[in-house]
């Protein structure tokens, strides 16, 4: 960027910055994963408005969405604003699932849902539902290996394991619906009392 500023050529200047901000929103990527995935640690539980942690996801990647042309919409049950949970790492969680249902999808088509919903009163579920290019049973049964990314080299292997460890210290459960070329649905289970 330096050399094309002294140069003062616009159109390579562009491409460079564009270049230094792809890698740049990689590594901060790579940097929130690896600090917030904390093995066995759940961190500081609150009674919290879950509904809250994934409307702020939510907003965080609208315009990431609107970048990519993907239809991204959520909605939000009832009963949701005393869960006992890890705020910032619940939003973590949701933050993952979103940018990888974005990932799934073809730029220019394709869908992403949010949803969560009150299954009982120690209960609740979060869907990330998209209609990307799901996946065979083979990466299936991957996806939660640590540093296994079904990305090629985009990713880092620590999204989806970060996802599971949050899950499970929130003595939930994470089930993956899928079919190949067709979309998946991941789904949260979470105690919240």
């Amino acid at each position: 960027m330096k050399k094309e500023i002294e140069k003062h050529s616009s159109e390579n200047l562009k491409t460079a910055f564009e270049i230094l901000n792809k890698n740049v929103a990689r590594l901060a990527d790579l940097s929130v994963d690896v600090l917030s995935y904390q093995s066995g640690q759940a961190g500081v539980m609150a009674h919290s408005d879950l509904n809250q942690c994934v409307k702020d996801a939510v907003r965080l990647l609208e315009a990431e969405a609107a970048v990519r042309a993907i239809k991204f919409s959520a909605s939000y049950g009832e009963g949701l604003s005393n869960c006992l949970i890890n705020p910032s790492r619940i939003y973590r969680c949701v933050v993952n699932l979103i940018i990888n249902a974005f990932d799934a999808c073809t730029p220019r088509s394709g869908s992403v849902f949010v949803k969560t919903e009150k299954v009982s009163q120690d209960e609740a579920l979060i869907s990330v539902i998209d209609t990307g290019c799901g996946m065979d049973e083979r990466t299936k049964a991957l996806v939660f290996d640590l540093f296994k990314s079904t990305k090629r080299k985009r990713g880092t292997g620590l999204g989806l394991p970060t996802v599971y460890d949050i899950v499970r210290q929130h003595g939930g459960r994470i089930d993956i619906d899928s079919k190949k070329d067709k979309g998946t649905t991941f789904r949260i289970s979470l105690k919240i009392s």
